[in-house]
């Protein structure tokens, strides 16, 4: 039985990558160009998919997924389905996002160390938190203006995109036990420098008066044409103030 489930996932893989291919490949209303991150996400997710769709007793996995209990739901989904360490995690990370969100958004991986999500799609893909607070520091991971679903807010909008970051930003922060005035450095990606003044204004809105330290840098390209500005904080919070 194992056998024939791991025949048959693998099988999956294989015709789903076949689509993929075939959609970055050829021609016609469905061709596409992706992008290498995305055929790589692609992957992962199909690999993901084809370990869920070996197991044995899902609900022995969902009920340590739903207890909190990373690692004992790891070892379950592994020894149902002889899958890698890596795709293991990945898997449950996906189950905990689905079946787990409250502890998706705040789970500590060890001790003294919290893990904040934002609930994006990629990030149980690529394997990254939007903010991780570790003692009375807190490290917001690169932000932009896309939302969950991937779409990207306020498309040509310098200030609007940036807005959008600082807000994203400013939830994390929260989620974290920080605020905006806990922020020591600000870093700012964008795809067109001379447009500063419109993204240095959206920056002074939430920063007038805290004066991180901060730096613009501009970059040929983010991981979207749509995408203007790419942000990325970090805070030390005042434990005499907390």
């Amino acid at each position: 039985m194992e056998i024939l489930l791991a025949v048959l996932g693998l099988a999956l893989v294989l015709v789903v990558a076949e689509n993929i291919w075939k959609r970055t490949h050829r021609g016609g209303d469905d061709s596409r160009d992706w992008p290498e991150w995305e055929v790589q996400a692609q992957a992962a997710r199909l690999a993901r998919e084809a370990v869920l769709g070996q197991m044995t007793d899902p609900q022995a996995v969902l009920a340590q997924v739903r207890a909190g209990d990373k690692l004992a739901a790891i070892r379950e989904l592994r020894a149902q389905t002889n899958c890698s360490l890596r795709d293991a995690k990945n898997a449950v990370d996906a189950l905990t996002l689905e079946h787990a969100p409250g502890l998706a958004a705040a789970a500590p991986r060890r001790a003294g160390r919290q893990n904040v999500s934002s609930g994006g799609k990629w990030e149980p893909v690529i394997g990254y938190s939007r903010a991780v607070r570790v003692g009375n520091q807190v490290f917001v991971a690169g932000t932009t203006a896309a939302g969950p679903d991937g779409s990207v807010f306020a498309p040509g909008d310098a200030y609007g995109q940036a807005r959008r970051c600082f807000e994203t930003i400013e939830q994390a922060l929260a989620e974290a036990g920080a605020t905006m005035a806990d922020v020591v450095r600000t870093r700012m990606f964008v795809t067109d420098a001379s447009r500063w003044e419109e993204f240095g204004r959206a920056h002074a809105e939430f920063f007038a008066e805290v004066r991180p330290a901060a730096t613009m840098v501009e970059v040929q390209a983010l991981i979207s044409p749509e995408m203007l500005i790419e942000v990325e904080v970090d805070a030390v919070i005042d434990q005499a103030a907390s």
